[in-house]
């Protein structure tokens, strides 16, 4: 539901959503041992579920034409401890 306002909002002040940029993360850089339930499904819901759902929107919702560019990390090929959740 918070999406689909974000996207009503744009288009009320702005039109037709032309680009969608996926580009939000968290890093709480703790001990895997030490991470909580809830911990783990903040990251998962700001990683992957928002990007879903921003996703799923912008495919009814996007011009012809409109473009989704998604930002990712390189920190999954570093391999430093304490980014066991984020990874």
């Amino acid at each position: 539901d918070d999406v689909r306002r974000l996207f009503d909002e744009a288009e009320t002040q702005l039109g037709k959503v032309d680009v969608l940029v996926n580009n939000a993360g968290i890093l709480k850089v703790l001990p895997l041992a030490q991470h909580s339930d809830e911990l783990f499904d903040q990251n998962f819901n700001i990683h992957a579920r928002g990007t879903f759902n921003t996703l799923r929107e912008a495919a009814t919702r996007l011009n012809s034409g409109g473009r989704i560019i998604n930002f990712s990390s390189s920190t999954v090929g570093m391999n430093l401890p304490g980014y066991a959740v984020y990874i």
